[in-house]
């Protein structure tokens, strides 16, 4: 069984490949051709662990990860295994680090709704955090949009000072620091990324057209987004049923703000149909990521793919 850690994880997985395999991944769920994801979550006082699971083309992953947000700089906030299965014959074939595939799966599947989900013109990006996950979303959406300003705030401004900083030299694009997370709803394009257990943003804050990619709240006590919020968007779900548990859509479901029946197609059914980008109507646009296993398991092979040896010639043409 192969053994890859961050750096071959990073090393290996291109944000072309990752993002290729979001894409794959949720319309792959939404034909059908693989099963719905399972969880299980266990909830200490400082932190958290979640069990995630679910299949790709050939392979079936399972994902065990702990999340203790007071750890960094000391260690990582995110930290775990996945482990990779071949599908057919059951046989354990690689283990990975799960915080770096992690950070770089969930960013890539933004990047996805991104493509479909925003203002073909939209090229500033706001930024509600300053971790691992802002700077990973960072270069995601760079990887596919030609943006030419970030704004960024997070409750420690050194933070978010140091992330300015990392876009402004690595990423080569202008990065504004503000007092204010309403500040950062001046992009067209806002990433909420934090492990808020209440709302940061409100009705007010977010202009109409405005797409969200709320990608903190992902457990039934997280939440980012207001109700209120959340009620007034276009909501577009990476997992329906998952997002009613430990989604934004949680919140406002259960605040009575809204019902399943005012939520629309989910992301995978959107690519699926090969529809427009969404249009608000005049309201912003969330996508309610809550991070899902088959992403994981897309994600593992991808990079277990990478790894293994070309064949050669000769064996090639000898088939």
């Amino acid at each position: 069984m192969l053994i890859l850690d961050a750096d071959d994880i990073n090393r290996t997985l291109s944000w072309t490949t990752a993002i290729d395999a979001m894409d794959d991944a949720f319309r792959a769920y939404a034909a059908g051709r693989i099963p719905p994801p399972e969880r299980l979550d266990s909830y200490l006082p400082d932190g958290e662990f979640h069990v995630k699971a679910g299949h790709t083309a050939g392979f079936f992953a399972v994902k065990a990860n702990s999340a203790f947000f007071a750890n960094p700089p000391v260690r990582p906030a995110i930290q775990g295994v996945i482990v990779l299965f071949d599908s057919s014959s059951g046989e354990p074939v690689a283990a990975l680090d799960s915080s770096a595939l992690t950070a770089v799966r969930t960013a890539a599947a933004s990047a996805v709704a991104t493509g479909l989900l925003a203002p073909p013109d939209a090229h500033t990006i706001g930024l509600v955090g300053a971790g691992a996950q802002a700077w990973h979303h960072a270069r995601a959406l760079a990887a596919i949009r030609p943006l030419s300003q970030f704004v960024v705030w997070s409750r420690t401004r050194a933070a978010s000072r140091r992330l300015a900083h990392r876009i402004e030299s690595e990423l080569a694009r202008r990065c504004a620091v503000v007092d204010r997370p309403r500040d950062v709803c001046r992009a067209e394009i806002v990433v909420t990324c934090t492990p808020s257990t209440s709302p940061i943003l409100e009705v007010g804050d977010v202009e109409p057209g405005t797409l969200i990619v709320a990608v903190g709240c992902d457990s039934p006590h997280k939440q980012e987004l207001s109700s209120a919020l959340t009620a007034s968007s276009v909501v577009v779900p990476d997992v329906l049923d998952q997002c009613l548990t430990a989604g934004e859509l949680h919140h406002a479901v259960r605040d009575e703000l809204m019902s399943v029946a005012d939520v629309g197609d989910d992301l995978g059914t959107l690519l699926l149909r090969d529809a427009p980008p969404v249009s608000g109507g005049g309201r912003p646009v969330v996508f309610d990521s809550t991070g899902t296993g088959f992403q994981d398991a897309a994600a593992a092979k991808a990079v277990y793919s990478a790894t293994l040896p070309s064949p050669s010639p000769g064996i090639a043409s000898a088939r």
